[in-house]
């Protein structure tokens, strides 16, 4: 009978030692080499379906897109019309002059005229003149509805109105007002 040595390993443990092995060597296989790759896979496929959600949706954003400057197109165009086919380089002297013949024709006198800071408001630029007046009641009444009349594109900020002497009655009035217009912001 051969002496037992320690050499020698029973069959049986050796079997259980190379079933550990290899066991151990496919859990090493499979979080080295095979979940890497499958969480990359994954990844992938989810930026894969958002660029294919991007690509199917991008034709609804281009109409969109398309919407919005064939209204601001159709905003320009209206406005030009208001501004009775005055461009936007020449509203400011277009305005001007409209408030002076308007002076005239309802016997005001036009004091002064400021362009205040322009703002701008999406595409638009919103300006702003500082103007002072001076005439009987009735006459800067009827100042301020042919200045309508004439430019119904133009909004009364504030207003102000006060007799010009204050140690007597006087029927001539000094009024102060801030209007405001919108033109086509420069590019």
């Amino acid at each position: 009978m051969p002496e037992p040595n320690d050499n020698n390993l029973n069959p049986s443990s050796l079997k259980l030692a190379i079933t550990a092995f290899m066991g151990l060597l496919i859990l090493a296989l499979g979080l080295y080499g095979v979940k890497p790759n499958y969480l990359k896979n994954e990844e992938l496929t989810r930026n894969n379906s958002e660029v294919e959600d991007f690509v199917a949706n991008l034709d609804k954003f281009n109409s969109a897109i398309e919407s919005r400057y064939r209204r601001l197109s159709d905003l320009e165009n209206e406005l030009l019309h208001l501004h009775g086919g005055v461009s936007s380089k020449q509203i400011e002297s277009h305005i001007v002059q409209v408030l002076q013949n308007t002076s005239w024709s309802q016997n005001v006198v036009l004091l002064t005229v400021t362009p205040d800071a322009t703002r701008k408001i999406l595409d638009f630029d919103a300006l702003r003149f500082e103007v002072t007046l001076s005439g009987s009641y009735f006459n800067l009444y009827a100042w301020i509805q042919e200045v309508y009349e004439h430019m119904d594109f133009i909004v009364i900020e504030e207003f102000g109105i006060a007799p010009i002497n204050k140690s007597r009655l006087s029927e001539v009035l000094e009024m102060k007002i801030s209007l405001l217009t919108y033109r086509v912001a420069n590019s």
